[in-house]
């Protein structure tokens, strides 16, 4: 039987990976590369590799496995590559922070990162060019005096998670408000990161499940150049606390926001919203479209599955008690709402980010 051997750094490519497979007789395994390193030569012939790190690929080209690269982080010559399109992931922060009126940009980048990070950059650098929006760069540690000379109220886009987590601890440290001050939004959305900062961060999901569909599909038809590039669309933007209320000036959508964040645990729904503020279902709607880009019941949705995402991953709590903290009547109900949203249970979901015991 035929494997497609699936790197282990994101559940959603591995899941990808296997709906591109669908009901064909092929092997899909999620693994660590320490167990690449253990596969039997005679096995390799039937194995492609689809792989996200650097180390990875060496170590496949070395033993010979056919690769599919999608790590945003290589641009290696001479092997089918799947993507996210990262000039649309900086477009995508961008027009986020214009819609919430910021007219001075922060790009906000750091040491670390791959050949993606000049991807996003410089698309982030043509978008504000083009439309005359000043944009200042920010490159962690080396400017981080410089932050509080920039002009405010700023939006700030951070290339990856991990210069959005610098940023917002940079913010702290120097009494700046976010996102009163500073909206922020990073491209990526790594589970382990921006749920969980505070405040959590805004962000435009890598959709490694569309990646890993699309590479499964050119392991099983093989036809395809090996110097190809397929760039997938990120997804929507993830909206949080780092730019949920940022430059939001209506009253009613200020106190709507409020009273979500303060009554979630009660189980607060729209119709309980609705009498508290006294305004009509569809005024309330018009505003919060207007002023955030989505549907009051999308806004209380997705609060509350980032605060079930939050607990799973910092408490050891029963999921009954996640349920009722994170504004669901039931466990049931939570399991629902979380598998649709995130493709997995919260059990699968705690598992595989939670902190030990």
């Amino acid at each position: 039987m035929p494997s497609i051997l699936c790197s282990n750094a994101y559940p959603e490519l591995v899941a990808g990976v296997r709906e591109g497979v669908g009901h064909r007789d092929v092997d899909v395994r999620a693994i660590r590369h320490e167990q690449l390193e253990l596969l039997k030569d005679d096995a390799l012939g039937a194995v492609v590799l689809v792989m996200h790190r650097a180390f990875e690929a060496r170590l496949a080209q070395w033993k010979g496995i056919p690769l599919v690269n999608v790590a945003a982080s290589l641009d290696p010559p001479h092997l089918f590559t799947v993507r996210s399109d990262e000039a649309l992931t900086a477009l995508r922060g961008l027009e986020h922070l214009l819609a919430q009126g910021h007219q001075h940009i922060w790009c906000v980048e750091s040491t670390s990162g791959g050949t993606y990070v000049s991807r996003r950059k410089h698309a982030l650098e043509e978008a504000c060019r083009e439309r005359g929006i000043p944009l200042s760069t920010l490159s962690f540690p080396r400017d981080a005096d410089q932050l509080v000379q920039l002009p405010r109220p700023a939006g700030a886009f951070a290339i990856h998670e991990g210069a959005a987590r610098e940023l917002l601890l940079l913010l702290k440290r120097r009494n700046i408000s976010v996102p009163l001050e500073v909206s922020v939004v990073c491209g990526g959305d790594d589970p382990t990161i921006t749920p969980i900062t505070r405040p959590p961060l805004s962000a435009v999901p890598i959709p490694w499940r569309e990646i890993g569909r699309k590479a499964a599909q050119h392991c099983l038809q093989g036809n395809t150049p090996a110097d190809t590039c397929i760039e997938v669309p990120p997804l929507e933007v993830i909206v949080r606390e780092s730019s949920i209320d940022s430059n939001c000036h209506d009253p009613m959508v200020t106190r709507a926001l409020h009273l979500m964040h303060s009554k979630l645990h009660l189980g607060l729904n729209i119709d309980q919203l609705l009498d508290s503020l006294t305004i009509s279902r569809t005024l309330l709607e018009k505003l919060f479209k207007e002023h955030l880009g989505e549907t009051p019941h999308r806004a209380l949705t997705r609060l509350k599955l980032e605060k079930a995402r939050q607990l799973l991953t910092s408490d050891h709590l029963p999921l009954e008690e996640v349920a009722h903290r994170s504004g669901y009547a039931n466990a049931p109900r939570l399991v629902e709402n979380f598998r649709r949203h995130f493709g997995q249970t919260p059990a699968r979901y705690r598992k595989l980010y939670g902190s030990s015991p």
